[in-house]
């Protein structure tokens, strides 16, 4: 039989646990129904290649993994498509201006209150029609997340179900549910810790990519000799600040010394003054007394000589 080579590929998602839980708050926190577009990149990895010695037929097996980095929440809904399910791409521009481009979009994602995972006949013609507008020619490639939420009866319990699908490229109308993994969601123990390049678009140029940023503002951060200037800011302006507490200290240790040896030489004078008011007001009594007797028999005695005269 003649060589041949056949490849197979199985679809997935994989998205940060902090990102999923940022969409959930903000699921949760909206209004009402909202979408919005996830943004993102697309990777083939080769999982298994095998040969057949029967049919002498290589038989590669490829993941080809959506990876969501990012999501752009519409303000209204329904906001780039009408009544009919057709994209308006003159909006769909308007929303992505300032975040990202079309080719960063890896698909859309829709909320909606108290339903069930079922995708409607809308959102499958709104799917349809995003695939124009991105030029998805593989359907596969382009994910659609679909979000629920339901409270219990005191609002105390709030939980999202979530599923996302695929279009097949045979069948628009037919969609596959794609397994979502949440990266680092489980214990390292376990399964091995997934870096964060793993997930990037930039992909192999990730490591070249930092050295340029960090070459470029490396002098903000490092002096001459290649240690950090701020560090050594911080330190010094620690130092100063340092000395300056221990004279303040020095300070008020010197004035509380100063106060309490005044307190001690006014209870002293308190003392002192306390004992000798009394004794001294006793005695001028006294001699006061005594000069108003004295003075009071001086004019008796001269009464009586006027008398006699």
């Amino acid at each position: 039989m003649a060589a041949g080579k056949i490849k197979v590929s199985r679809q997935s998602v994989e998205l940060p646990g902090c990102l999923l839980a940022s969409l959930f708050h903000e699921l949760a926190n909206s209004d009402g129904d909202t979408e919005g577009f996830l943004v993102g990149n697309k990777k083939d990895h080769l999982l298994v290649s095998s040969l057949n010695d029967n049919s002498d037929t290589q038989v590669d097996e490829y993941q080809n993994v959506t990876h969501i980095t990012s999501f752009i929440p519409c303000q209204t809904q329904k906001c780039f498509y009408d009544g009919s399910g057709t994209a308006e791409c003159s909006i769909i521009d308007k929303i992505l201006a300032g975040h990202c481009s079309k080719k960063a979009i890896v698909g859309w994602y829709r909320f909606r209150r108290n339903t069930s995972l079922q995708i409607s006949m809308r959102e499958k013609q709104v799917h349809r029609n995003l695939l124009k507008v991105f030029n998805e020619h593989n359907t596969t490639d382009f994910a659609f997340a679909l979000f629920t939420h339901r409270s219990s009866d005191g609002h105390s319990t709030h939980s999202i179900d979530y599923a996302f699908y695929a279009a097949q490229n045979t069948n628009l109308n037919c969609y596959t549910s794609l397994p979502c993994d949440v990266m680092n969601l489980r214990s390292t123990s376990v399964c091995e810790y997934k870096h964060p390049n793993m997930m990037s678009p930039l992909g192999d140029n990730l490591h070249s990519v930092y050295e340029t940023i960090v070459s470029k503002f490396k002098p903000n951060f490092f002096d001459v000799n290649g240690s950090l200037s701020q560090v050594a800011m911080v330190d010094a302006m620690l130092d100063s600040m340092l000395e300056n507490f221990k004279s303040l200290g020095d300070s008020v240790t010197q004035s509380e010394s100063q106060i309490s040896q005044l307190i001690k030489e006014i209870e002293a004078l308190e003392e002192k003054t306390g004992d000798e008011p009394s004794h001294n007001f006793i005695e001028m009594y006294d001699v006061n007394q005594s000069l108003d007797d004295s003075s009071t028999q001086e004019q008796c005695d001269n009464d009586e000589e006027d008398s006699a005269v």
